[in-house]
């Protein structure tokens, strides 16, 4: 998704992103220059397992014609867990709709957030209405301050 991709590439001039059933493209992660650059920026995803079109994980992906440039859901997390230095995990709440996960203690107080929703498919905002006001809490977190 683009918003990741500019966080990543264009560092400093978000305060966090919330991104549904999105993926960042796997290129963008291997450049040089992004890398040397990126600073930790809170990131917040949504995605559902039985997603049909990004999957939430690459083995047994109902989409096998799947675009190896891009990620699943899985590698998407791993890599900002990665990218924020998180070194803790909590789940926050689980139930039948689904688990929100937190990794926590990163760098410079990022942190990553992860929804990961039960039956939602691509568009999770119709089966799980509440997931605005999920990503405007997670937002109201991290006002802008240039660094």
């Amino acid at each position: 998704m683009l918003a990741q991709r500019l966080i990543y590439e264009v560092p400093g001039r978000f305060a966090a992103v919330a991104c549904a059933s999105g993926y960042l493209e796997a290129n963008s992660r291997y450049s040089a220059d992004a890398r040397a650059h990126y600073q930790p920026t809170p990131v917040m995803t949504s995605h559902a397992r039985d997603d049909g079109t990004v999957p939430f994980q690459r083995a047994g992906s109902r989409r096998a014609n799947f675009d190896s440039r891009f990620s699943s859901e899985q590698e998407n997390v791993n890599f900002w867990r990665a990218a924020n230095g998180c070194r803790t995990t909590r789940t926050l709440w689980a139930n039948a709709t689904g688990e929100l996960f937190s990794y926590e203690d990163c760098t410079d107080g990022a942190e990553v957030r992860e929804i990961v929703l039960e039956h939602a498919g691509h568009v999770p905002y119709r089966n799980y209405p509440r997931l605005a006001e999920e990503f405007a809490s997670f937002y109201s977190r991290f006002p802008f301050s240039r660094r």
